[in-house]
């Protein structure tokens, strides 16, 4: 009797101290998201570095594993009982792990590069990402107590653990669809090095911005007759004398000084982000659905407000009309003019980073 009684004591004190201990695991988890932007040092996103986080295939991968466990028998054990923890674990681990190693992976918010973060902010919303994050470390902590107070009852049914935390992770999916679309803004991002020259080709959509990069430097990107063939920031390169790379980006048209739409916002964050010598298309025959006037007028408010950064003026499509001023002329489809235009940039490179 005295020793079924002591048994119990144990057993009582034993469940009492892992309460305890997963409740301050939780209170240092919440502390730990709060400060977690200050703790990472790894602030620039890789490109194709990181995996999404989908709660379908989380809760696939889980069962999957469920269903891939064996327990080998032993006389005298209760088999059932074992089979039934081990899958239960097998559950429990596969999902608690996966979120807690994506939080941690995650780059960090406030350290993060003002390029990214004000794309991030243009695209999802930096206080939308950084609330999912909270949320799914939360949900995290919630699964590992249900865990908990779950296994206390040995006669615990596996089918309402399973559809209980599956309901709950089915609750939190739009915090996952939120780090997602955060992923996907990652990836997209180019790996732009702030240690060599950047070249930013802006102007008004279809002047020709795409095609001449695509002729001068290392990428191709897309070219079409319509607005914003360019949808977001693509890099290419071109090496000068003394070995210097130059990295040359493809923006986003801009069509409105005032009112951006998300596109144009892109490009304002790369020109205030990057302090890159802008080089600036025209389209003199108007064939890019906007007038000469127009163009000039965007371009001279870009001047007068970003009047610390060097602007290279080119006209465009000189194969169809060419007219007469100081300005480069190129045709990207005659491939002429472009050595010129090259031959601009590298001479304000090295004016620029003179030590370079």
């Amino acid at each position: 009797m005295y020793a079924v009684l002591g048994n119990k004591f144990l057993e009582q004190i034993s469940v009492n101290f892992n309460k305890l201990f997963l409740v301050i695991g939780i209170i240092k988890d919440i502390i730990m998201m709060n400060d977690l932007d200050e703790i990472k040092e790894n602030n620039l996103p890789k490109v194709m570095k990181y995996n999404y986080l989908d709660s379908k295939p989380l809760l696939e991968k889980a069962f999957n594993n469920v269903d891939r466990v064996t327990v080998p028998y032993k006389k005298g054990q209760n088999y059932m009982n074992r089979k039934k923890m081990a899958k239960y674990h097998a559950f429990s681990n596969t999902i608690t792990s996966k979120i807690d190693t994506f939080i941690k992976e995650f780059p960090s918010i406030d350290h993060m590069d003002p390029l990214y973060k004000s794309i991030l902010e243009i695209e999802v919303g930096v206080d939308n990402v950084r609330n999912s994050l909270r949320r799914l470390s939360w949900l995290n902590k919630k699964i590992k107590l249900i865990g908990s107070e779950t296994v206390k009852n040995k006669n615990f049914r596996l089918s309402s653990y399973f559809g209980r935390i599956k309901a709950l992770i089915n609750e939190y999916d739009p915090y996952f669809e939120v780090v997602n679309k955060a992923i996907a803004v990652f990836r997209q991002i180019p790996n732009i090095s702030k240690n060599d020259p950047i070249v930013l080709v802006v102007g008004y959509p279809n002047v020709g911005k795409s095609m001449f990069i695509g002729k001068v430097s290392t990428t191709k990107p897309e070219v079409g007759d319509y607005a914003f063939t360019t949808k977001r920031l693509q890099l290419g390169h071109i090496v000068i004398k003394r070995g210097i790379k130059i990295q040359i980006l493809d923006a986003p048209g801009i069509i409105d000084k005032v009112v951006h739409n998300k596109l144009e916002d892109i490009t304002f964050a790369a020109i205030e982000n990057l302090s890159p010598i802008m080089l600036f298309i025209l389209d003199p025959t108007g064939t890019c659905g906007w007038d000469i006037e127009e163009q000039e007028r965007l371009l001279n408010y870009l001047k007068n407000k970003y009047s610390n950064i060097s602007f290279i003026e080119v006209e465009s499509k000189s194969d169809l009309y060419k007219r007469d001023n100081n300005r480069l002329k190129i045709s990207s489809l005659k491939l002429e003019g472009l050595d010129k235009v090259v031959s601009e940039i590298e001479k304000e490179v090295l004016k620029r980073h003179i030590n370079v």
